[in-house]
């Protein structure tokens, strides 16, 4: 597993995934045995409809952006709709990325499609549940956050790609810490 962990951010919203414009994160771990920061950025955020809001995300490494995310988040769900450079992969139907609110126990399931500019897809799924709630400390402070196991399937050109990944949520502030193989 390698982890990555939170070392600064700002955000301005009590929710598990703040998407306030402006908001970012900054996060430092490894890749391998290679040191990694990695950031993330609301570049863009407004209502999508009267109880839903849409955010687009930046990530950047070392400085350089790599990809755009675009969410939808409810009361009810935080949804991916794209990812990728630019953010021209899309999934159909959108990824849910959590369901809300956390509860531990709870879990749900994404079958679907990651649709490419290119035209070219692939089939996926993902497999998510709350499986605790921690007290973690990093370089940004001490969070208490919910504990998300996700196991994934994605089709791609070598086969099945399988990936396993722990995140970290913590209130007002998100993503606090990932570990992924």
């Amino acid at each position: 597993m390698l982890p990555i962990f939170l070392y600064g951010c700002t955000s301005h919203e009590a929710t598990l995934f703040p998407i306030t414009k402006g908001s970012f994160w900054k996060y430092t771990g490894k890749a391998g045995n290679s040191p990694q920061e990695m950031s993330a950025t609301v570049t863009s955020s407004g209502k999508h409809s009267d109880s839903v809001q849409q955010a687009v995300i930046q990530w950047s490494s070392n400085g350089h952006p790599f990809q755009d995310e675009t969410y939808l988040l409810s009361s009810s769900k935080l949804e991916r709709l794209s990812g990728g450079v630019y953010g021209n992969n899309h999934f159909e139907p959108s990824l849910t990325v959590l369901q809300l609110p956390l509860v531990i126990g709870k879990s749900w399931e994404w079958k679907g499609r990651i649709v490419s500019a290119a035209g070219g897809s692939g089939a996926g799924e993902m497999k998510m549940q709350v499986t605790g709630r921690d007290e973690l400390v990093t370089k940004a402070g001490k969070f208490t956050a919910f504990r998300v196991a996700m196991l994934e399937s994605m089709d791609s050109t070598s086969g099945i790609v399988s990936t396993t990944a722990t995140l970290w949520f913590a209130d007002g502030v998100g993503l606090v810490k990932q570990e992924s193989d």
